[in-house]
């Protein structure tokens, strides 16, 4: 549980939770996209196939499936752009689940701290006034969006017939046992 030096309530947990969540069942949701671009009957197959890859990774390899497999109209860039507009968060994603927060600059807000030494450059976040901090309020109205962005590309994809229906996709998945995958068809 917090500390009372730590900046974080239970409402920013609960918040932080929601985005990393959103992040997951968008993750699935990408995954099932690449699914239906590869013509796969089984999503369990895909999802295997997948599965040792990060959330960029997935990203990309359906970027490069929509270069070479067109669904019908413009639908290519519908999906592109919502994923675009859901990635945009993505430097939040990994603040939350990386980095530890302190007090921010404005009265109730929080930020990141961090340090970086990735290609032989040290990034220090966190400790100078300028930088990006968020109020709850805020964090939580970006929740809503990323809620929003996948219920948007989920219900158009259903809608266009671009994937079944999510629901179904994943409830015929057939999980085999825990020791033996299913076989694929």
């Amino acid at each position: 549980m917090a500390s009372s030096a730590d900046p974080l309530t239970k409402n920013h947990l609960l918040v932080f939770g929601a985005i990393i969540q959103q992040f997951a069942h968008f993750e699935r949701l990408i995954e099932i996209v690449i699914n239906s671009a590869l013509g796969a009957r089984q999503y369990g197959v895909t999802a295997i196939a997948l599965s040792g890859l990060s959330y960029s990774a997935k990203c990309d390899v359906l970027k490069s499936l929509l270069k070479i497999v067109n669904f019908p109209n413009d639908h290519n860039e519908i999906i592109k752009t919502h994923v675009g507009n859901f990635n945009a968060y993505s430097r939040l994603r990994n603040d939350i689940a990386h980095h530890t927060w302190i007090p921010g600059d404005r009265p109730g807000s929080i930020k990141p701290l961090s340090v970086s030494a990735r290609g032989g450059k040290a990034e220090v976040r966190g400790v100078h006034d300028d930088e990006r901090d968020y109020k709850l309020d805020e964090l939580d109205e970006i929740a809503r969006t990323l809620i929003r962005i996948h219920n948007e590309l989920r219900d158009f994809l259903e809608k266009v017939g671009a994937i079944p229906n999510i629901a179904e996709n994943i409830d015929t998945t057939n999980p085999g046992s825990k020791t033996s995958p299913e076989a694929p068809s």
